[in-house]
């Protein structure tokens, strides 16, 4: 009973100090949030704040088209990040494929990435200036506008670059936990390895494939909004 309880007690004093820290930052946002900022003199709880919000046209367009972002980049990235994850458990080389996808998206933050694509995928960026310089552009404004079109095609390929690593991994670290005796049947029955991966690692790989999806997807429309 010591042994279960004790490691809990040793992270007690972070956990409190970690949970004192958050819950703090949520109440003040939220009394802001309702006009209670008595630094500057408000003291009166409203809702005319938030009713001013969503009766503004441009915040509902913007928040559709985040959420519509969001939910189209975590879809493809959960897709690509599941098939990057079933190609290391299969490659004898997993192991350095594991650490450059580690490696790639960690040491780079969320702004720094956006500010490269911006400089590689803009009209004036670095891949029209090279196709230009090829000349297979006969003008660098011929590229396509992939920064502030209205689809969102910058954004969508910024986070995939970020976050298709991290799915990766989270659904690897789950695939290669799976019992190999199931697949070593399934092999002795005929089972082709496409088969393999859609009636026994895909199933099995489905509790980490979601939460992966729920996770990015809600991640990335409160960084979007």
């Amino acid at each position: 009973m010591k042994r279960e309880v004790k490691p809990y007690i040793l992270l007690l004093p972070a956990a409190v100090v970690l949970f004192g820290i958050l819950a703090s930052g949520i109440i003040m946002a939220l009394a802001q949030s309702l006009g209670y900022m008595p630094i500057i003199g408000i003291r009166e709880l409203t809702f005319k704040y938030y009713v001013s919000i969503i009766s503004d046209k441009s915040f509902l367009e913007s928040l559709i088209f985040s959420l519509k972002i969001s939910l189209i980049s975590s879809i493809i990235a959960v897709i690509v990040g599941v098939v990057l994850a079933y190609s290391m458990l299969i490659n004898k080389h997993r192991v350095s494929i594991k650490k450059t996808l580690y490696i790639l998206p960690i040491i780079v933050p969320h702004m720094v990435a956006s500010f490269l694509m911006f400089n590689i995928l803009s009209q004036s960026g670095l891949l029209p200036r090279i196709l230009y310089g090829l000349g297979i552009l006969k003008e660098q404004s011929q590229f396509p506008n992939l920064i502030f079109d209205r689809h969102g095609i910058g954004i969508i390929m910024t986070y995939l670059w970020k976050e298709i690593p991290f799915v990766a991994m989270v659904v690897y670290a789950f695939m290669s936990n799976i019992n190999r005796n199931l697949e070593d049947v399934a092999v002795n029955l005929g089972a082709s390895r496409r088969q393999r991966f859609w009636y026994i690692i895909l199933p099995l790989s489905w509790p980490s494939i979601i939460s992966s999806f729920i996770y990015y997807y809600l991640s990335f429309s409160i960084w979007c909004i």
